[in-house]
């Protein structure tokens, strides 16, 4: 991985806005992709696998790897800690992953990686009301500490977005996700990556 660049197409967005959609239906709909899986030291929840999810490590591994630089990012949030490790990554594939802001800094900011930020974007209506519907019984408090926590953390960063998906409500989804897979591939064919 030394001499070759690592192509990585970043998806951000606050919470809500179809990010996590986005990615799954980009994977599973067009070829060339590797989905990045993150690490976590957050405990698997009884829906969640190994491997698909998340790959699991203790504080102890987490650090561990961390200190011998086996990670492209790394975070803490509720006191967990979230991260993009090196082996999670496919050099003859595009990358693509869900990052928060602070992660797609560091992204930016890494020699090893050419990458494509795609800002994933809902009203804060929209946002709101499919929070809501995603559970049974959703948590009101955990939603709103979402949402607090991402107008600060958008607030706050300073990123460069190479494009801007417009995920509303009554926008026909695939059509533009078709066309954002066009500027996608325009990308990647600059950077001598097949789509």
């Amino acid at each position: 991985m030394k001499n070759q660049k690592i192509n990585v197409v970043a998806l951000v967005g606050k919470s809500g806005s179809g990010k996590d959609y986005l990615y799954n239906y980009l994977y599973d709909n067009f070829d060339g992709f590797h989905k990045i899986i993150s690490a976590t030291t957050r405990p698997k929840r009884d829906n969640e696998q190994e491997g698909v999810n998340y790959y699991y490590l203790s504080n102890e591994e987490f650090a561990k790897q961390i200190l011998e630089d086996k990670f492209l990012e790394a975070t803490v949030f509720n006191d967990w800690c979230y991260g993009t490790q090196l082996a999670a990554l496919n050099m003859d594939k595009l990358n693509i992953g869900v990052f928060n802001p602070a992660g797609i800094e560091t992204l930016q900011q890494d020699s090893r990686i050419n990458l494509y930020v795609v800002h994933v974007e809902a009203t804060d209506k929209e946002r709101l009301i499919r929070q809501l519907n995603r559970e049974q019984d959703p948590d009101i408090k955990e939603i709103l500490r979402r949402y607090k926590t991402d107008e600060i953390d958008f607030e706050d960063s300073d990123f460069h977005v190479d494009a801007y998906f417009p995920n509303f409500d009554g926008f026909p989804f695939e059509a533009n996700a078709y066309m954002l897979m066009e500027f996608i591939k325009g990308w990647a064919e600059l950077n001598n990556q097949p789509v």
